[in-house]
């Protein structure tokens, strides 16, 4: 080998093994960023599943009301007259 065909080579090599060593740090660091976020989404995902289970026990989130199910009640007995459709309790607001 001639020395302009040893420094190419070289060249070569060492662009291969620099951007391995860019792929892996960057893979390192990647994957320590996401390790050390993981905790905060985690409490962020459950305290906002808390939210909405409060939301739904306390009935603040509930769109559908007392008089929307009696409706609801009458129109499936009036087109169903074989099925025995329970009258739902209303609560009072």
């Amino acid at each position: 080998m001639t020395n302009e065909s040893m420094e190419k080579a070289l060249s070569r090599n060492t662009s291969i093994t620099l951007g391995l060593l860019i792929l892996i740090l960057g893979g390192v660091v990647a994957g320590t960023w996401w390790l050390a976020h993981l905790d905060a989404w985690t409490k962020r995902t459950d305290d906002r599943l808390l939210a909405i289970e409060d939301a739904v026990r306390d009935g603040t989130s509930d769109r559908w009301h007392g008089s929307d199910m009696a409706r609801w009640v009458e129109l499936l007995q009036k087109n169903n007259p074989d099925i025995d459709v329970p009258t739902p309790a209303v609560r009072n607001p």
